[in-house]
Formats: C-alpha cells, sequence, structure tokens
C-alpha cells in the first residue's frame, strides 16, 4: 500500500489516518478485553465489579470501533470521489473493522 501511495504520489489524508489510527486503538481494546476475560481479572467478566483497565479498554473497542467506522466512511467516500486508493483502502479496513467487531460482540454476547 506504501509503495503505490509512493508510485502515485497520493498519500492517505487525515480523514484515512483517522480512520486507521481508530481501528488499532479499537483492536488493542478488544486484544486487552480478550487477554483480561481469559486470565479473569477483576472487572473483565460479567461480575459486578469494575475497574478503570476494564472501563478503558471497553471504551477504546466500542467507541474506537464507532468512530473508525464513521472516520472510515468518511475516507471511503473521499477516497472514491477524489480517486485517492489509500484513504478508500482506509475506509475499507475500518468499515471491514467496525462489521467483525460487531460480530465479535454478539458471539460473545450469546456465549456469556
Amino acid at each position: 500500500m506504501a509503495d503505490h501511495a509512493a508510485s502515485t504520489g497520493q498519500r492517505r489524508s487525515i480523514w484515512g489516518t483517522a480512520a486507521l489510527v481508530l481501528t488499532a486503538l479499537s483492536f488493542l481494546g478488544f486484544i486487552l478485553l480478550a487477554v483480561g476475560d481469559a486470565a479473569e481479572w477483576n472487572g473483565f467478566s460479567e461480575d459486578d465489579e469494575d475497574s478503570t483497565l476494564g472501563d478503558a479498554a471497553w471504551i477504546s473497542f466500542s467507541l474506537g470501533a464507532i468512530l473508525a467506522l464513521i472516520m472510515g466512511l468518511a475516507a471511503f467516500v473521499q477516497g472514491r470521489r477524489r480517486r485517492r486508493v489509500p484513504d478508500k483502502r482506509a475506509g475499507e479496513v475500518a468499515i471491514g473493522w467496525f462489521a467483525v467487531a460487531v460480530v465479535l460482540t454478539a458471539l460473545f454476547a450469546a456465549l456469556a
């Protein structure tokens, strides 16, 4: 992707960059939630205990995915209109992660 951007002279816009950063933040939040739940850390399971780290991980995962979707849609639309491949691809990644995040949330809710 970087080679294509360098060869065409196109760089990712702020929309595409924000979409990828928020996607990464959401993904890291999910990893932290999965590890915390598997390790049975306080505040990471369905018990009534709260923890700052558990809350931060959940907010990173959920809010990050929602904001990644919004930024991803903006990047995708801008990429298509202006024929900017890096923005279009960043939007596709963010939109795809949002879809995966929704499926993962539904699966974990069904298994809990």
